[in-house]
């Protein structure tokens, strides 16, 4: 809950110091629409919030705790060099991506870039809390952040086989 007071409190004072019209992404994200789609699909956006995973074409942006507080931010390796935990904010087009929604350059002839800007870092990630999207269990057009706290891995299997054992 600290993570996510601090969180406020930064994405706030950014807000007032800087100006400009931030979108939550819970705005972004939520919608009644049974496609799923976006109600802001193909609209500039401009988000704040906290890198809660990132990898070498993308990142997770959260604004908030609850459902609906987090977007993936496509940025095909170009520019934004991120970590988790970076304090961020981003301008990019929201985008339906195989029934995903995700922050990226627009698809126009002279596309809108995805511009961000590290406001601060050093924001501790609890372990239970780095996330990745997934589709709702409920929704299954509406995708989510969840953490995992523990899992394991189930195979079926046809037949048993042993070590050493060839099976046709």
């Amino acid at each position: 809950m600290r993570f996510f007071s601090v969180l406020f409190c930064v994405t706030l004072a950014s807000s007032v110091a800087f100006g400009g019209d931030i979108t939550s992404i819970y705005d972004i994200q939520h919608t009644v629409d049974p496609s799923g789609d976006s109600p802001l699909n193909g609209q500039t956006v401009t988000i704040e919030g906290v890198v809660t995973a990132a990898n070498y074409n993308g990142f997770f942006v959260t604004d908030a705790a609850g459902p609906w507080n987090s977007i993936y931010v496509y940025t095909d390796a170009a520019g934004c060099a991120v970590e988790d935990g970076d304090g961020v904010t981003v301008t990019g087009v929201v985008d339906e991506y195989f029934n995903m929604t995700e922050i990226t350059q627009s698809g126009d002839a002279t596309p809108v870039q995805v511009s961000c800007s590290i406001t601060s870092s050093g924001f501790e990630i609890p372990p239970d809390q780095k996330s990745f999207q997934t589709e709702s269990i409920f929704d299954l057009s509406s995708p989510v952040i969840m953490s995992l706290r523990s899992s394991s891995l189930h195979t079926p299997s046809c037949s048993s086989v042993l070590p050493g054992e060839m099976h046709s």
